[in-house]
């Protein structure tokens, strides 16, 4: 999209001409550490505090990877039998 792509330009015009970033590495952090607390919070159930504790998100994260399966892209049709549903005698 067109904010990632600014984003991309703008870094690549700091490495190669010193230009400023639109954002600093450390706001990506805070976005990414926000966006986990909010994981974390309803996965458990409850308010988290900042910074949260990083073990345990991993651990909270390790149980959902265990029971995740792949889901189906979008637009794909699963195949059913629907022959018992209807009574063709």
């Amino acid at each position: 999209n067109d904010q990632h792509a600014g984003v991309m330009n703008a870094f690549a015009g700091a490495v190669l001409r010193g230009e400023p970033l639109v954002a600093r590495g450390e706001e990506g952090l805070n976005g990414l550490m926000i966006s986990n607390a909010m994981h974390l919070s309803a996965w458990l159930g409850r308010p988290v505090s900042l910074p949260i504790d990083e073990e345990l998100f991993l651990a909270e994260l390790t149980k959902r990877r265990q029971t995740s399966r792949k889901k189906k892209a979008a637009g794909e049709v699963a195949a059913a039998d629907m022959e018992s549903s209807f009574n063709f005698k």
